[in-house]
């Protein structure tokens, strides 16, 4: 049964100013257009081309509805365009493992510790060639768009592309790709099983070693217990007689320090009065100077000399007082030092039995701890390197479901999207142009005739014919150039439609571009020079 198809327009016009050109006027400026891109002799170039043909054919793309989207195939598949996605390992294996080693502590961790790198990395990475399919959503979902704008065809278009990949060919590529999404679905369901059965097996076994910490605790605390009665009597007596006599010294050293920090504060009291005293001085002799009163300036001088002296010795008294607070802190810190130390061997000995104790129970803590913490070391690692994987394969496929666009469409469709072909011909060379569809902007006001010679006339086509889209154009023109650079049995049957299809060979063909030219000399678009310049070329037309 065939496809259904849709024809895309070329021309595409603003919905928000539907303001049209006539059929005449759109091929008046397709000409012009490629006019402005054939080859002419001159200062740069010495190859005049003859323009053989201008004919509208259409590129066929096949829209396949899949889950919430669509995916969009083309007519040739692009090389080189793949998705990367990794294998992941036997999952069943792994988990036997972890169901046989689970009831012994020692062989669980060995197990663990033996595979904290398993999950690391992908076990192989595989490339699987997408080339047949429009992977730009953006661009797939504009095409689709547009296309449930459009009426289905009742009859086969003209112009359309000779195409190798059948109607079966395609919908195994869309069994595939959906093959590789289930495939990546059912991974990153594992991995999520996986990490619920090592956090499952980690409970069991923290569940398990808490019960003996429990244990071990009890049995150390009754131990204790039982012992630390008389152990306390004797230490409390210990600590007593240490705190009486440092108390003893601490009272002694105390007065001596309150004496010598009264004599600190006399000191530090006289030194600031004989500073002050020495500024007068030193003011009353400046000024006596300045007078010309010698006798008042030596004198002055003489009790500002006297006055230094006195506060040299204040300083030297002050500096002796503060080393003997400095020692006598030092003595009494060394006294308490001796008679703690003295003390603390005799209550170091009494605790040690406590101690003792709490030493057996506190390693077999530690021991029990450190299981715990191999099995949470070992389980994070192995769930970190699962969760990145799962990540991974999250960004696989979400990059596999990119691929489809978020429209849906009911059952294949197929959609003709049209460009036009261009051929030029030189004394050695054929050399074709794709001109993609385009959105034509027909609202500009006359331009000035200053602005006409700044813009030229290739700006000014290419400002009102700007292409429909980037990617649609990179993808026409990339597939069609290169199908014809590479398949010479394609070529010739692109060239043997173009020939039907050419537009110089149309029997309206002057009326075309009489009435074409003349309806965009009056919408303002292109001026009566500039027509008549386009027209001046028709010898090399043919």
């Amino acid at each position: 049964m065939p496809l259904k198809a849709v024809a895309l327009p070329y021309f595409h016009y603003s919905s928000t100013a539907p303001e049209y050109l006539s059929q005449d006027a759109e091929s008046a400026a397709i000409i012009g257009f490629s006019e402005t891109g054939r080859r002419r002799k001159g200062f740069l170039s010495g190859v005049e081309e003859q323009l053989k043909c201008v004919a509208m054919l259409r590129y066929p793309v096949y829209a396949y509805q899949w889950r919430n989207g669509t995916l969009l195939l083309k007519p040739f598949p692009s090389a080189g365009t793949g998705l990367k996605y990794g294998v992941t390992l036997d999952f069943h294996r792994f988990l036997g493992e972890v169901r046989r080693t689970s009831s012994d502590r020692s062989e669980y961790t060995e197990f663990l510790a033996e595979n904290t790198k398993l999950f690391a990395k992908y076990s192989k990475v595989r490339t699987i060639d997408f080339g047949e399919f429009i992977s730009n959503n953006k661009l797939a979902s504009e095409l689709l768009g547009e296309a449930k704008k459009q009426q289905v065809m009742e009859k086969v278009a003209e112009g359309l592309i000779p195409v190798s990949v059948d109607e079966e060919k395609r919908k195994q590529s869309v069994e595939r790709f959906e093959e590789l999404w289930r495939n990546m679905q059912i991974d990153l369901d594992n991995l999520s099983s996986v990490t619920k059965i090592l956090d499952r097996e980690l409970d069991k076994h923290t569940s398990k070693i808490e019960v003996e910490l429990n244990l071990v605790e009890e049995s150390a605390d009754k131990e204790i217990e039982e012992n630390m009665p008389s152990i306390r009597k004797v230490v409390k007596k210990l600590e007593r007689e240490r705190d009486t006599a440092i108390r003893q010294i601490e009272k002694s050293r105390r007065r001596e320090l309150s004496a010598l920090s009264r004599t600190k504060t006399k000191l530090e009291n006289e030194l600031r009065r004989r500073m002050q005293q020495e500024a007068r001085f030193e003011r009353e002799k400046e000024r006596k100077k300045s007078r010309g009163d010698t006798h008042g300036a030596r004198f002055w001088g003489k009790e500002l000399t006297k006055c230094r002296r006195e506060i040299s010795g204040l300083e030297s008294d002050l500096r002796r007082c503060k080393k003997k607070m400095e020692k006598l802190m030092s003595q009494f810190a060394t006294e308490v030092g001796e008679i703690k130390n003295r003390y603390a061997e005799d209550i170091r000995f009494e605790r040690q039995k406590i101690t003792d104790i709490e030493n057996r129970r506190d390693q077999d803590i530690k021991a029990l701890k450190e299981s715990i913490a191999r099995l949470e070391e070992y389980t994070a690692k192995i769930t970190r390197d699962i969760a990145k994987q799962a990540e991974n394969k999250k960004l696989e496929i979400e990059t596999l479901e990119d691929v489809a666009a978020p429209i849906k469409i009911e059952g294949p469709l197929a959609i003709y999207l049209p460009f036009y072909l261009t051929r030029y011909t030189s004394k050695n060379e054929v050399r074709y142009e794709i001109i993609s569809p385009v959105k034509v902007d027909i609202s500009k006001t006359t331009l000035s005739a200053v602005k006409r010679r700044l813009v030229g006339l290739d700006g000014r086509l290419s400002d009102m014919l700007k292409p429909f889209s980037k990617e649609l154009s990179n993808l026409i023109g990339g597939d069609i150039t290169s199908k014809l650079s590479s398949d010479a049995a394609f070529a010739a049957n692109v060239d043997k439609e173009s020939a039907k299809l050419n537009i110089l060979t149309n029997e309206r063909f002057s009326d075309i571009l009489d009435e074409g030219f003349r309806e965009l000399v009056e919408r303002g678009l292109l001026s009566r020079s500039e027509t008549s310049k386009i027209k001046r070329q028709r010898g090399h037309w043919r």
